[in-house]
């Protein structure tokens, strides 16, 4: 006997498995959030060393918005890993976490004063260890491939 509701909860619950193309959307959006923040170290770089300048900003709060569109990509490799049933167990919260913080610190820093503020070097240095942590965790993402990953039911 066809039952309507058990197909349409069949392909709901099939819609929110953890599958191959959400293997390939949480890699692709950790990379892009990875290339965002190189993007950011290097224009800071290139200010601090006087090949760019920026007429009405050239202080650190400048990137606040960069690091949004980094921090949005990695809220697509969240949902991927934490919404979609038997998605591996993979350490997506500190890159989160640590890009939140230096977003913060920027946003902030627009209402401060030089001295309270964080410096384009302190940006940079921030940048990198966002970076770091992403490093790390694309390369728990190489494991993705691997059958014999841990998955949560």
């Amino acid at each position: 006997m066809y039952n309507k509701s058990t197909v349409d909860s069949t392909a709901a619950s099939q819609a929110l498995a953890f599958s191959a193309n959400s293997a390939v959307s949480v890699m692709r959006n950790a990379k892009a959030a990875r290339v965002i923040l190189r993007t950011v170290v290097l224009a800071i770089r290139a200010v601090e060393d006087g090949s760019a300048s920026f007429d009405e900003d050239s202080t650190s709060s400048r990137w606040s918005a960069a690091l949004g569109a980094a921090r949005s990509r990695l809220a697509m490799v969240r949902y991927e890993l934490t919404e979609k049933s038997h998605a591996p167990c993979l350490d997506f919260v500190e890159p989160m976490v640590l890009i939140d913080a230096l977003d913060a610190a920027l946003w902030f820093g627009q209402s401060c004063t030089d001295a309270s503020r964080l410096t384009n070097m302190e940006a940079m240095i921030a940048a990198e260890v966002v970076i770091d942590s992403l490093d790390e965790f694309l390369r728990e993402c190489d494991a993705l491939e691997k059958p014999e990953i841990a998955l949560v039911h």
